[in-house]
């Protein structure tokens, strides 16, 4: 129970760092060109923004000022803040498209992400997590706009789309770091059958030439 005047702190903090408008994007062009290219022809404007979740026990301004002390160009780059409280508007006629890393998988940028944070000075952060929020102007259905994605923007086999409001995000549980798991393989003895199925079970995509060259 929440005692009168008293504010839960927040579990997270969102940082999502975006160009200034006016800023011309280099990016933003090709995104745009390349979404088209794919079938999506309608495609009005194409951006993409970086997102940072910051976790732990943290203040508002401690959080803006990682924001603009460390992760934002503000030269070029403006940010906007949320809590966990918060979900981030979505603009009229855009599709919004949130890709973050699986269960499990590391991204290095979290990690130099926190070194930074510390070498700031600031406490209270246990993690960072990111994403890129992508956002898609045309009015193609989403289930297109998804087959694109799969194939320009993402790659499924260590990232996942995920809605701005997905409860997820809500204490990142099912989000842990990175723990080291040792597989012994027999490959010496592998035939072609055993090397072909280590090859497409390990997510190693490799065709059994190459698989043979391994062994061998």
């Amino acid at each position: 129970m929440l005692m009168a005047g008293f504010c839960a702190p927040a579990m997270y903090w969102r940082i999502e760092i975006r160009d200034k408008e006016g800023v011309y994007s280099s990016l933003r062009e090709s995104l745009t060109a390349q979404l088209r290219g794919f079938g999506l022809s309608d495609v009005e404007d194409a951006r993409v923004e970086s997102v940072y979740f910051l976790i732990g026990d943290l203040k508002r301004e401690q959080a803006d000022r990682i924001a603009r002390d460390l992760l934002a160009d503000t030269v070029t780059e403006a940010y906007d803040l949320y809590d966990d409280r918060r979900t981030p508007p979505v603009p009229d006629g855009y599709e919004i498209l949130q890709v973050l890393h699986k269960p499990g998988v590391m991204d290095p940028v979290e990690e130099s992400t926190l070194k930074g944070i510390r070498d700031l000075g600031v406490g209270g952060v246990t993690a960072v997590r990111t994403a890129r929020k992508y956002l898609i102007k045309c009015r193609s259905p989403r289930e297109k706009i998804l087959a694109a994605a799969e194939k320009l923007l993402y790659n499924k086999l260590i990232q996942q789309v995920l809605p701005l409001q997905e409860h997820s995000l809500r204490d990142f549980s099912d989000l842990p770091g990175y723990r080291f798991s040792l597989k012994t393989v027999d490959l010496l003895k592998a035939d072609d059958r055993e090397l072909k199925r280590l090859s497409r079970e390990g997510q190693l995509y490799l065709n059994l030439a190459e698989m043979r060259h391994i062994r061998d």
